[in-house]
């Protein structure tokens, strides 16, 4: 009874300390900022994403979606939207996992958008979570 006990005792503090490093580790990535909160998404593939769907359609094509300016794109099709990003910060979620091909699956990485806490019921309405 008491080792029963005691390995419960262990199994819980070893799951409260995954779940806070797990935690610190993504509140050190994202630095805080009064009146400022990051929201976070899983981009799909096959250019799916809004501001890939907006890029496409102002710019009648798809092959050449500049994938290096994709901060830019976003930022722009976000203040199109009426919200201002203020940092934008990716980190691989899939790494050493198999991703799914279909076009409604993730790329692999989380996007992190930083935006006015006035703005996160906006965001939070386009799909994306408060991070």
């Amino acid at each position: 009874m008491k080792r029963t006990i005691l390995y419960g005792i262990i199994l819980i503090l070893v799951f409260g300390i995954v779940f806070a490093w797990m935690q610190y580790s993504e509140i050190s990535f994202l630095p805080k900022e009064t009146g400022k909160t990051w929201v976070k998404t899983d981009p799909v593939q096959c250019l799916g994403n809004p501001w890939q769907q907006d890029w496409r359609f102002s710019n009648n094509r798809t092959e050449e979606y500049p994938r290096d300016r994709e901060n830019e794109i976003i930022t722009a099709y976000y203040n199109k939207q009426g919200t201002t990003i203020f940092s934008i910060k990716t980190k691989n979620t899939y790494e050493g996992k198999a991703i799914c091909l279909a076009c409604s699956c993730p790329q692999g990485y989380t996007l992190y958008l930083l935006v006015l806490d006035s703005d996160v019921g906006k965001m939070l309405g386009y799909g994306y979570k408060t991070a």
